[in-house]
Protein backbone atom coordinates (compact mmCIF):
# COMPACT_ATOMS: atom_id res chain seq x y z
CA UNK A 1 0.00 0.00 0.00
CA UNK A 2 0.18 2.19 -2.07
CA UNK A 3 0.27 0.31 -5.41
CA UNK A 4 3.42 0.25 -7.50
CA UNK A 5 4.09 3.32 -9.64
CA UNK A 6 1.76 5.43 -7.45
CA UNK A 7 3.00 8.83 -6.34
CA UNK A 8 2.90 9.68 -2.65
CA UNK A 9 3.46 12.81 -0.62
CA UNK A 10 6.45 13.18 1.63
CA UNK A 11 5.61 11.78 5.05
CA UNK A 12 2.96 9.29 3.78
CA UNK A 13 3.21 5.72 5.09
CA UNK A 14 4.40 3.05 2.65
CA UNK A 15 4.04 -0.65 3.47
CA UNK A 16 6.93 -2.83 2.34
CA UNK A 17 6.74 -6.65 2.25
CA UNK A 18 10.05 -8.52 2.37
CA UNK A 19 10.24 -12.06 1.00
CA UNK A 20 11.76 -14.81 3.11
CA UNK A 21 12.82 -16.56 -0.10
CA UNK A 22 11.60 -19.82 -1.53
CA UNK A 23 10.18 -22.34 0.91
CA UNK A 24 12.71 -25.11 1.47
CA UNK A 25 11.30 -28.54 2.19
CA UNK A 26 13.43 -31.27 3.70
CA UNK A 27 12.87 -34.85 2.60
CA UNK A 28 14.29 -38.13 3.90
CA UNK A 29 16.73 -39.96 1.60
CA UNK A 30 15.58 -43.53 0.85
CA UNK A 31 17.97 -46.45 0.60
CA UNK A 32 18.49 -47.34 -3.06
CA UNK A 33 21.16 -49.96 -2.42
CA UNK A 34 20.64 -53.12 -4.46
CA UNK A 35 18.27 -51.40 -6.91
CA UNK A 36 18.77 -50.96 -10.64
CA UNK A 37 19.48 -47.44 -11.90
CA UNK A 38 15.86 -47.07 -13.08
CA UNK A 39 14.48 -48.31 -9.74
CA UNK A 40 16.80 -45.96 -7.84
CA UNK A 41 15.71 -43.01 -9.99
CA UNK A 42 12.05 -43.85 -9.37
CA UNK A 43 12.55 -44.26 -5.60
CA UNK A 44 14.44 -40.97 -5.36
CA UNK A 45 11.84 -39.10 -7.42
CA UNK A 46 9.05 -40.56 -5.26
CA UNK A 47 10.85 -39.10 -2.24
CA UNK A 48 11.11 -35.68 -3.93
CA UNK A 49 14.78 -36.07 -4.90
CA UNK A 50 16.70 -36.46 -8.14
CA UNK A 51 19.18 -39.05 -9.37
CA UNK A 52 22.56 -37.32 -9.39
CA UNK A 53 25.82 -38.48 -10.97
CA UNK A 54 26.14 -42.20 -11.72
CA UNK A 55 29.56 -43.86 -11.42
CA UNK A 56 30.54 -47.51 -11.85
CA UNK A 57 32.88 -49.84 -9.98
CA UNK A 58 33.83 -53.51 -10.16
CA UNK A 59 31.83 -55.39 -7.55
CA UNK A 60 30.68 -58.86 -6.62
CA UNK A 61 27.11 -57.51 -6.64
CA UNK A 62 24.96 -58.06 -9.76
CA UNK A 63 25.79 -55.88 -12.78
CA UNK A 64 23.82 -52.64 -12.86
CA UNK A 65 22.79 -52.61 -9.20
CA UNK A 66 23.47 -49.72 -6.86
CA UNK A 67 26.36 -50.65 -4.53
CA UNK A 68 26.88 -47.21 -3.01
CA UNK A 69 24.89 -44.05 -2.50
CA UNK A 70 26.78 -40.88 -1.66
CA UNK A 71 24.07 -39.46 0.63
CA UNK A 72 23.21 -41.88 3.45
CA UNK A 73 19.69 -43.28 3.71
CA UNK A 74 17.63 -41.63 6.43
CA UNK A 75 19.36 -38.28 6.16
CA UNK A 76 17.05 -35.29 5.60
CA UNK A 77 18.14 -33.02 2.75
CA UNK A 78 16.63 -30.28 0.59
CA UNK A 79 13.93 -31.42 -1.81
CA UNK A 80 15.03 -31.71 -5.48
CA UNK A 81 18.65 -32.44 -4.46
CA UNK A 82 20.55 -34.95 -6.62
CA UNK A 83 21.78 -38.14 -4.94
CA UNK A 84 24.91 -39.61 -6.56
CA UNK A 85 25.13 -43.40 -6.83
CA UNK A 86 27.67 -46.06 -7.83
CA UNK A 87 26.58 -49.04 -9.95
CA UNK A 88 28.20 -52.46 -10.11
CA UNK A 89 30.08 -53.51 -13.24
CA UNK A 90 30.29 -57.05 -11.89
CA UNK A 91 33.61 -58.51 -10.85
CA UNK A 92 36.70 -59.29 -12.88
CA UNK A 93 38.06 -62.67 -12.03
CA UNK A 94 41.67 -62.59 -10.80
CA UNK A 95 43.12 -63.41 -14.23
CA UNK A 96 44.72 -59.98 -14.37
CA UNK A 97 48.46 -59.68 -14.83
CA UNK A 98 51.02 -56.98 -14.28
CA UNK A 99 49.95 -56.01 -10.76
CA UNK A 100 52.95 -56.29 -8.47
CA UNK A 101 51.07 -54.94 -5.43
CA UNK A 102 52.97 -51.66 -5.27
CA UNK A 103 51.73 -48.15 -5.62
CA UNK A 104 49.05 -46.07 -4.02
CA UNK A 105 45.34 -46.36 -3.80
CA UNK A 106 44.07 -48.51 -6.64
CA UNK A 107 40.63 -47.14 -7.24
CA UNK A 108 38.78 -47.08 -3.92
CA UNK A 109 36.04 -44.62 -3.19
CA UNK A 110 37.03 -40.96 -3.26
CA UNK A 111 36.94 -41.05 0.53
CA UNK A 112 39.93 -43.40 0.74
CA UNK A 113 42.96 -41.29 1.74
CA UNK A 114 45.54 -44.02 1.18
CA UNK A 115 46.61 -47.58 1.71
CA UNK A 116 49.59 -49.60 2.84
CA UNK A 117 50.76 -53.08 2.02
CA UNK A 118 51.99 -55.88 4.25
CA UNK A 119 53.87 -59.11 3.72
CA UNK A 120 50.83 -61.45 3.63
CA UNK A 121 49.43 -60.13 0.33
CA UNK A 122 46.83 -58.14 2.22
CA UNK A 123 46.56 -54.37 2.12
CA UNK A 124 45.25 -51.85 4.60
CA UNK A 125 43.03 -49.08 3.25
CA UNK A 126 42.02 -46.14 5.42
CA UNK A 127 38.28 -45.50 4.96
CA UNK A 128 36.86 -42.12 5.99
CA UNK A 129 33.29 -42.32 7.24
CA UNK A 130 31.12 -39.23 7.64
CA UNK A 131 29.02 -39.08 10.79
CA UNK A 132 25.47 -37.74 10.82
CA UNK A 133 24.90 -34.22 12.14
CA UNK A 134 22.49 -35.57 14.77
CA UNK A 135 21.95 -37.09 17.24
CA UNK A 136 24.99 -35.87 19.19
CA UNK A 137 25.91 -39.38 20.43
CA UNK A 138 26.18 -42.06 17.73
CA UNK A 139 26.93 -45.77 17.96
CA UNK A 140 29.06 -46.55 14.89
CA UNK A 141 29.57 -50.15 13.74
CA UNK A 142 31.68 -50.90 10.66
CA UNK A 143 31.61 -54.36 9.12
CA UNK A 144 33.87 -55.73 6.42
CA UNK A 145 32.48 -58.86 4.77
CA UNK A 146 29.98 -59.08 7.67
CA UNK A 147 32.77 -59.12 10.29
CA UNK A 148 32.73 -56.22 12.77
CA UNK A 149 35.99 -54.27 12.47
CA UNK A 150 34.93 -51.13 14.37
CA UNK A 151 32.39 -50.62 17.16
CA UNK A 152 32.52 -47.32 19.04
CA UNK A 153 30.38 -44.52 20.43
CA UNK A 154 31.24 -41.20 18.73
CA UNK A 155 30.03 -37.60 18.91
CA UNK A 156 28.43 -35.92 15.88
CA UNK A 157 30.85 -33.03 16.42
CA UNK A 158 33.67 -35.42 15.37
CA UNK A 159 32.14 -35.15 11.85
CA UNK A 160 34.08 -38.13 10.49
CA UNK A 161 36.14 -41.11 11.55
CA UNK A 162 38.92 -42.99 9.78
CA UNK A 163 38.79 -46.78 10.00
CA UNK A 164 41.69 -48.93 8.72
CA UNK A 165 40.40 -51.90 6.70
CA UNK A 166 42.68 -54.83 5.90
CA UNK A 167 42.08 -57.44 3.22
CA UNK A 168 42.95 -58.72 -0.23
CA UNK A 169 41.02 -58.61 -3.50
CA UNK A 170 37.93 -56.66 -2.54
CA UNK A 171 35.68 -56.52 0.48
CA UNK A 172 32.13 -55.40 1.13
CA UNK A 173 31.84 -52.55 3.64
CA UNK A 174 28.71 -51.80 5.69
CA UNK A 175 28.43 -48.88 8.10
CA UNK A 176 25.71 -48.77 10.74
CA UNK A 177 24.96 -45.65 12.77
CA UNK A 178 22.60 -46.24 15.70
CA UNK A 179 21.69 -49.66 14.25
CA UNK A 180 20.64 -48.19 10.87
CA UNK A 181 22.55 -49.21 7.73
CA UNK A 182 23.73 -45.84 6.39
CA UNK A 183 26.44 -46.74 3.89
CA UNK A 184 27.52 -49.73 1.79
CA UNK A 185 30.45 -49.93 -0.57
CA UNK A 186 32.89 -52.27 -2.25
CA UNK A 187 36.44 -51.73 -1.00
CA UNK A 188 39.16 -52.77 -3.48
CA UNK A 189 42.39 -53.86 -1.81
CA UNK A 190 44.40 -54.73 -4.94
Amino acid sequence: DPTSDAQVKAGDNVTVVISLGAKVSLVKVPSVLGMSEAQAKSALESAGLLLGDVETIESEKPVGTVVEQKVPAGLEIDEKTGVDVVLSLGSKKPAETGNNGTGGNSGGTPQDPGDTGNNSGEKTVNQNIALKSSPEVQHVVVKLNDVTVYDQIKKASDKQITVPLTGSGSGYLKVYINDVLTYESVVPFN
